[in-house]
């Protein structure tokens, strides 16, 4: 349907570039209430282009990864023929946009006062001047019944999401704007040349993408309000983000769009993010504060290391070089003061972009960062926020080597109810779960209930047999070392497994039934599967 692919390439355009103009075309709708402006602009958008850039983006990414020639002609391949198949649906529909209406550029505005509601103050807003209710009515035609089919409503309450007000021309995208509010709003506003989002945007050059967002008093007090109810932050972050609330007046970011920049595509370009504060000591405390932070954090990490540690003797002791790395590495992040604003660089790659994501993403970073953080993540993070990829209703498909290295057969399994565990020996939460899973055993087994603990992010198999002989585990037990050794694919990537225990409970069919059955829950749901 053409409508949704529209959407997807205006969505991926909604960071476009913001010519000066932008501030001239919309500055009746920029007031001290606007907290947050993006400018879209059609005119450098090209369907050709993005094609072209795409594929070298596409290339660039899976020669870094070392792709295998005939794996590369084969995705390329297949990429091409995806692009095809979107053109013939974007290209139409977007030049007519573009060519008949004249519509060549629009802005995604976020207003705490005049636009929308208070709780969903977002709209997209296009120029509209010169235009009638038979230019809005063929606009509506040519991309009204894709929408609504895809959004399941009605054409006649789509159409409502559509409301011209003065020279623009607003989609509420179902906030229900209302257009005598908004006549209102357009006669009454009074722009302010130095607002905070107005002095963002001015600071920012030529570069294509511009992102302005400016903290206003009614911003300020949401914030400072949400932090004094919430307890999911450390009081590090909390205290920061109380900072940034008090003391910051605006922040705005830019950048070439990576759509219609071919140089782009080859090499990501530097990054500049500026935060203006009230006063230059405010900037000079945000810094001190952030990279206190720093420090916090690596020792945070350090303790939850040896907090691991001490469930589990055996495992080793977490190289020194985890920490200097991770400590040098988050302060190259780290802001530079020019008077009151904080200016964050991304590092320029030196057209060495693709080298850098190839280590990052499969080389020692990747291992560094997703092998070693899970081992401390039940310590240093809240226990139960363990997650996976796996959903409820889904086939789990679960593989592997048993600890007695035999090839583990999910298929013997059917017909039963099956409480699977992604566990480790070292974590003191995966522990406090085994009383529990014994008690269920012993109830639930001879009516049809199998468990199966699956040990992952362990050096060796010998620390895993050692504690299944320890809590004397009557069940089956998956080792993801000999799994790997099988030269089988990783248990935790495959199932995106994002910290331990994760448990859930796999039906007859061998679908996921419930995840998240730990404590208290597995009891409840077991007693509704075999004693109801």
């Amino acid at each position: 349907m053409r409508f949704p692919v529209l959407c997807t390439l205006l969505l991926a355009l909604a960071v476009s570039a913001a010519p000066v103009s932008a501030q001239e075309t919309f500055a009746p709708l920029i007031t001290e209430s606007t907290v947050l402006f993006v400018h879209v602009d059609f005119q450098k958008a090209e369907v050709d282009t993005f094609k072209q850039n795409w594929m070298n983006y596409s290339e660039g990414l899976m020669k870094a990864l070392h792709f295998e020639d005939a794996s590369l002609r084969t995705a390329l391949s297949a990429l091409t023929q995806d692009l095809d198949k979107l053109d013939e649906y974007i290209r139409p529909t977007f030049e007519t946009i573009v060519q008949k209406f004249g519509i060549k550029e629009a802005a995604l505005i976020v207003d705490t006062e005049n636009i929308g509601s208070a709780s969903t103050p977002v709209v997209l807003v296009m120029p509209w001047k010169d235009k009638n209710d038979s230019d809005l009515e063929t606009l509506l035609q040519l991309v009204g019944e894709d929408a609504a089919n895809t959004l399941s409503i009605g054409f006649d309450t789509f159409k409502r999401d559509f409301v011209p007000a003065g020279d623009f021309l607003f989609l509420s995208s179902g906030i229900g704007l209302d257009k005598d509010k908004l006549d209102e709003w357009l006669r009454n506003a009074n722009p302010v040349n130095d607002t905070g989002i107005m002095q963002a945007m001015n600071s920012l050059g030529d570069d294509d993408i511009k992102i302005a967002a400016a903290m206003t008093d009614t911003a300020r007090g949401f914030l400072l309000e949400a932090l004094k109810e919430t307890n999911e932050f450390p009081e590090p972050v909390v205290n920061i983000l109380t900072y940034v609330a008090r003391k910051v007046e605006w922040t705005a970011i830019s950048f070439p769009n990576p759509l219609f920049t071919p140089a782009v595509m080859e090499d990501m370009p530097p990054l500049k993010l500026t935060v203006k504060t009230r006063a230059a000591a405010d900037a000079r405390m945000l810094r001190s504060m952030l990279e206190t932070s720093i420090d916090l954090a690596i020792t945070a990490w350090r303790t939850a290391a040896m907090a691991a540690k001490a469930f589990n003797e055996d495992m080793p002791d977490t190289p020194e070089f985890f920490y200097a790395f991770s400590r040098g590495y988050l302060r190259t992040l780290l802001p530079v003061v020019e008077g009151d604003k904080l200016i964050f660089h991304q590092p320029d790659f030196g057209g060495r972009f693709w080298e850098f994501y190839a280590v990052a993403y499969g080389g020692m970073l990747h291992q560094m960062f997703f092998r070693m953080m899970p081992m401390i993540q039940p310590h240093a993070a809240h226990v139960g926020g363990a997650h996976s990829n796996i959903g409820i209703g889904e086939e789990l498909g679960l593989y592997g080597r048993t600890i007695d290295n035999e090839e583990f057969n999910w298929d013997s399994f059917r017909g039963k109810y099956v409480l699977v565990k992604f566990t480790a020996t070292w974590c003191g939460p995966c522990k406090a779960e085994i009383p529990g899973m014994l008690e269920a055993y012993e109830k639930y087994h001879d009516k049809g209930l199998e468990i199966v603990s699956v040990y992952v992010w362990e050096g060796d198999n010998a620390g895993i047999k050692h504690t299944v002989e320890q809590e004397k585990l009557p069940w089956t037990i998956i080792s993801e070392p000999l799994t790997e050794e099988a030269g089988l694919p990783s248990l935790t990537e495959t199932f995106i497994i994002g910290g331990v225990p994760t448990m859930l409970i796999v039906d007859k069919e061998g679908n996921v039934h419930a995840t998240e059955t730990r404590g208290a829950r597995l009891q409840r749901i077991l007693q509704g599967l075999f004693d109801e």
